[in-house]
C-alpha cells in the first residue's frame, strides 16, 4: 500500500480513459469524523457540497456504503439520487427506492440477541447496544480499558450460540463488535452496485474501518481502492491520513 498521491498520475490517467466512474464511501471515520456517540456524526459542509457537485455529473455515481441504518445514513446524506447501501449492504436503495433487501428473517432473532445482550452487559458503564434491524453493534468507546475487555469477552459468549444456527459471524471495527449474517458485507455491496447500478464505470472505493476491508477485496485491481489512514496488511492500493488529501484529485473529475 502506497500513499495515493505516490500514484496521483496513473490514477488520475486511468480515470480520465474511464467512461463513467463509481465513487462509493465509507460514512463514519471516512466522510464524517467519528464522532463521541454515533447519532452525533456529521458530514462536513464541504463535503456535502462536494459530493453533491459531483453527484450532478452524468459520468459519476455516487453511493456510500455503511453499517448505518438506512433512515440514519438518509438523515445524514441528504444529497437527492445518491446511493445508499445501509447495514453493510443488507439494504440498497438509489434515491428514495429500495432496490435491494436481503436478511430479513434475520430480525426478529436478531432482535432477540440485543435483548440478550442488554442483560449480559448491564450495569457496564460505556457499553452501548444499537439494534439496527440487520444487525447488533455493541459500541465501547466510551468504557474504561479493563471494561472493554469485559464487554467483548461477554458479547463473544452471548452471542456464540447464535452464530452457526443462524449463519452469523462477529466482526470487529473501530471501537465496536457487530453481529450479522455472514452472507452480506460490504463486499457484496460493492459488487452488486457496480453490477446493477453503474455497469461499466471504473470503481472507486474508500474506507477507513475494518469492515471496508472486504470492499477493498472485492474491487482487488479492477478498481481503485484507498484506505484513510495507514494500516499494516490492508487490502487496499493506497491510503491518505484524511479524506482532505483526495479534494485535488477530486477536483480533476
Amino acid at each position: 500500500m502506497k500513499h495515493f498521491y505516490r500514484a496521483l498520475h496513473t490514477v488520475t490517467a486511468r480515470c480520465k480513459r474511464a467512461k463513467k466512474l463509481l465513487l462509493l464511501f465509507d460514512f463514519d471515520g471516512t466522510l464524517a469524523p467519528i464522532a463521541p456517540k454515533p447519532w452525533m456524526a456529521k458530514m462536513n459542509a464541504d463535503w456535502h457540497a462536494r459530493l453533491a457537485r459531483m453527484q450532478r455529473q452524468s459520468n459519476i455515481t455516487i453511493g456510500i456504503v455503511t453499517g448505518r441504518t438506512m433512515s440514519s445514513i438518509r438523515a445524514r446524506a441528504k444529497i437527492p439520487g445518491m446511493i445508499y447501501a445501509a447495514v453493510h449492504g443488507c439494504e440498497i436503495a438509489k434515491g428514495k427506492r429500495l432496490l435491494h433487501s436481503a436478511g430479513k428473517e434475520n430480525k426478529k432473532p436478531l432482535k432477540q440477541l440485543a435483548r440478550e445482550l442488554k442483560l449480559a452487559l448491564h450495569g457496564i458503564k460505556g457499553a452501548q447496544i444499537e439494534f439496527k434491524d440487520f444487525s447488533v453493534a455493541v459500541h465501547y468507546r466510551h468504557a474504561t480499558p479493563a471494561s472493554r475487555r469485559t464487554i467483548k469477552r461477554r458479547t463473544h459468549a452471548v452471542a456464540k450460540p447464535w452464530l452457526s444456527p443462524y449463519g452469523w459471524k462477529i466482526t470487529q471495527g473501530k471501537m465496536f463488535l457487530e453481529v450479522c449474517p455472514k452472507l452480506w458485507h460490504k463486499g457484496y455491496s460493492v459488487n452488486w452496485i457496480w453490477k446493477h447500478l453503474a455497469k461499466g464505470a471504473l470503481p472507486c472505493y474508500i474506507g477507513d474501518d475494518t469492515t471496508d476491508e472486504d470492499g477493498f477485496r472485492a474491487l482487488g485491481s479492477r478498481g481503485i481502492t484507498i484506505r484513510i489512514g495507514k494500516k499494516k496488511n490492508s487490502a487496499a492500493q493506497y491510503y491518505v491520513r484524511n479524506i482532505d488529501e483526495l479534494i485535488p484529485w477530486f477536483e480533476t473529475l
